[in-house]
């Protein structure tokens, strides 16, 4: 039937012959156009991109850098950095040319590519304070005034934009109170007690939504104090604090991490 239509056997085989050779024939020589639009098209949204008022056009070509970041990364964490440890008892050692705070922790650095790019900071540390060591009576004193004895902890983020100096950004703190005190029978007034403290676990989450373009250090750093101050004696005036010195501490697990966060507009 269909040699019939189309004017016999011959022009069937012509007809069919030159579809399938002019198909074949498209389809080689669209495939390089499209290729060629494509990849054209990709170039000119990155260039668009990395030319808007939003990116800095500095930022965006440093080579200290990501690229930036197709639309469909935005709103999605794009690098991670964790720094973890476990049983610290001294400041980390100073990296890069900036200070590091006092009492540091922990350190992360992440590279932000755009402005408007946020970075989410969490961490958890576990940390206990040196015992506390007291006469009788000064102890004695402290109950009678009701004066609860214990040690406030406050954790504080630093950031440093391209090696340069820290700022703090970020604070919060907690406390560890007496883990125990027995005392049974008469003991002297000048007797010194050992007070142990409790050990803490602390966790924390912080968005740094002004993040600068470049490298960003942050620093985790964690301070002691008597979490009361109490006056002990009036002749001459004595501060508790005065009279244990300075509180060490100690931190077992710490894990502290950086996330980027793209633009999700």
């Amino acid at each position: 039937m269909l040699s019939l239509l189309l004017g016999g056997d011959n022009m069937a085989d012509y007809y069919y012959k030159k579809v399938i050779k002019d198909s074949d024939d498209n389809k080689f020589k669209r495939k390089p156009k499209y290729d060629n639009e494509k990849e054209e098209y990709e170039l000119r949204k990155h260039d668009d991109k990395c030319h808007d008022d939003k990116c800095h056009d500095d930022k965006c070509h440093d080579d200290k850098c990501h690229k930036c970041h197709d639309k469909k990364e935005k709103g999605i964490f794009t690098e991670l950095v964790v720094d973890e440890h476990s049983s610290m008892d001294f400041p980390a050692p100073t990296n890069g040319t900036a200070p590091t705070p006092l009492n540091t922790r922990a350190q992360v650095k992440i590279c932000v590519d755009d402005s408007d790019d946020e970075v989410l900071l969490q961490g958890t540390v576990e940390w206990t304070p040196g015992p506390i060591t007291l006469v009788v009576a000064v102890l004695a004193l402290l109950v009678d005034l009701a004066v609860p004895l214990g040690v406030i902890g406050t954790f504080r983020i630093w950031r440093s934009c391209n090696h340069g100096p820290f700022t703090p950004i970020f604070e919060t703190s907690d406390t560890s109170t007496v883990n125990a005190l027995n005392i049974l029978g008469t003991i002297p007034l000048d007797v010194p007690l050992s007070l142990p403290l409790s050990t803490v676990t602390t966790s924390f989450h912080w968005v740094d939504k002004n993040p600068c373009c470049g490298d960003n250090i942050y620093i985790l750093t964690l301070d002691v104090a008597l979490s009361t101050d109490p006056m002990v004696d009036d002749d001459p005036i004595t501060l508790l604090s005065s009279l244990i010195g300075p509180i060490r501490f100690a931190t077992d697990t710490v894990v502290f991490t950086a996330a980027e966060i793209e633009d999700g507009d």
